[in-house]
């Protein structure tokens, strides 16, 4: 095996040069008028609590990942709702609330939360309907409930 060297499980050949170590904008791109700063916290959010999107988010062209990273902010946010609240109806207020952040995004309504902030300016810049983030917060408000699905049918 001539031209190849073995490290760990990998082999590698000498004469290509390793792949350039992929990895987000350190302070975030604030790209299309985001706030740098907005974009470095749902980035962070993102990091933290869904590691494998944040992975993956890294090979999406830098010219739109601050709004990638905007919607996964938003899906772990609502996904962190059933970890932090004691009571139901608790929940049920905070995801009521991330439906209006929603709703309001396109006539420029935007709540003073970082995530809140980003999510209205990826609604605003590509246009993005309501129904798959009301979608997404129905399912999650399934989720308070102390009971799991029945079956199938009831989970869809």
């Amino acid at each position: 095996m001539s031209g190849e060297i073995r490290r760990g499980y990998i082999a590698r050949r000498a004469d290509v040069a390793p792949a350039r170590r992929c990895d987000v904008n350190a302070t975030g791109s604030g790209g299309d008028g985001m706030d740098a700063e907005t974009a470095r916290y749902c980035i962070d959010q993102v990091r933290k609590f869904d590691h494998d999107r944040y992975l993956c988010t890294l090979f999406v062209p830098e010219a739109v990942r601050d709004h990638v990273f905007a919607l996964y902010a938003f899906n772990v946010e609502v996904a962190r709702v059933r970890e932090m609240i004691r009571e139901p109806m608790m929940g049920r207020i905070r995801l009521q609330w991330w439906r209006e952040v929603v709703e309001d995004a396109p006539r420029g309504n935007i709540r003073r939360h970082p995530v809140g902030m980003a999510l209205a300016e990826t609604v605003q810049s590509f246009r993005l309907q309501a129904g798959p983030f009301d979608r997404l917060l129905s399912a999650r408000e399934l989720d308070l409930g102390e009971e799991p699905p029945a079956d199938l049918a009831a989970l869809e």
